[in-house]
């Protein structure tokens, strides 16, 4: 099977007839066709070495489906359902083929994967360029019209990560496909109160604790769009729930252990500098071990951070009798 360029206009037109190998790399008139007076023979611009059937041919005259495709040549096949196509050169006479296609032959299944556009048509009969710059593919197999779009975008992320009252969150949805720039918008229930849509994340300073379920929508600038329904858990804001630390005594073991609630665990302590030489403070524990060696009052800032990284912050002192 062959296309070739029309003598009368820029247009294109198909030959169905089985040509072989004959016409592959020489000019002349071979024998065995019928010339016309007046008529010349040239080769064929595309041939196929086994068979199909080519039904269809458009001239994508839109960037509807990016400027790449944009006034490429896209052939259907009855035979095998599949679409082509095929990159046209500048002066639009000609095709811009690569590796095994130079010879503008498909000799084999794997040179002819290099022009499949699409496949599963189960038969194309027509191809159309639509009012809305699309591509129309017509199949009397499936007694279907398909319409080619760019493909929507769509959410990365499965889950949210979980929030916390009080800590800023930014999270990236992980936004690809379709055509940038994109817009996100709330189609279903609200976010946690203090967070927004802001570009192609979600962000603010979340204010009250709870699980909200929410559907995000994504559109392109092709105006596709896709939507993810998904949630976020906010935890109320970490706190030290212990107020005091028992009084030590000189030369006696002191022990003593800080507590939190709220946020989410595991906790981590620190103090900010002030712990007495003798007492060491268990970060993942939050006990606070040693022997003092003298009487003593010293105030110590102790300060929890939690697995979202919340902080919180308490000043007690550290007695010894």
């Amino acid at each position: 099977m062959v296309l070739v360029h029309s003598m009368r206009s820029t247009s294109w037109m198909q030959v169905s007839t089985v040509v072989g190998t004959w016409s592959w790399g020489r000019r002349g008139s071979p024998g065995g066709l019928f010339v016309l007076p007046g008529s010349h023979y040239a080769d064929p611009k595309f041939s196929w070495r086994n068979t199909v059937g080519p039904t269809g041919i458009a001239f994508l005259d839109s960037a509807a489906l990016g400027a790449q495709h944009e006034n490429q040549a896209f052939v259907g096949d009855v035979n095998n359902g599949n679409l082509y196509l095929f990159p046209v050169n500048n002066a639009r006479n000609g095709f811009l083929l690569s590796g095994g296609l130079t010879d503008l032959v498909a000799d084999n299944s794997s040179e002819l994967s290099q022009l499949i556009f699409g496949t599963g048509f189960n038969g194309i009969t027509d191809l159309k360029v639509g009012p809305d710059g699309f591509l129309y593919v017509v199949s009397i197999g499936a007694g279907a019209i398909y319409v080619i779009r760019p493909a929507g975008p769509t959410f990365g992320v499965s889950s949210l990560p979980n929030g916390e009252v009080g800590l800023a969150y930014d999270v990236d949805l992980n936004i690809g496909g379709g055509t940038p720039p994109y817009v996100v918008a709330v189609i279903k229930n609200k976010l946690p109160d203090g967070l927004d849509p802001v570009g192609e994340s979600l962000s603010g300073l979340p204010t009250t604790a709870g699980t909200q379920f929410f559907t995000l929508q994504v559109t392109d600038a092709d105006q596709v769009a896709s939507a993810k329904k998904l949630k976020i858990k906010v935890v109320k804001a970490v706190n030290i729930t212990t107020n005091s630390l028992k009084t030590g005594k000189v030369n006696k073991p002191y022990n003593a252990t800080l507590k939190a609630n709220r946020g989410k665990k595991p906790f981590m302590w620190s103090d900010l500098g002030n712990l007495p030489a003798w007492a060491t403070l268990n970060p993942a524990t939050g006990k606070i071990t040693g022997t003092p060696l003298a009487v003593e009052n010293t105030v110590v800032t102790f300060q929890v951070t939690d697995a979202l990284g919340a902080t919180a912050l308490k000043t007690m002192t550290l007695t010894v009798q």
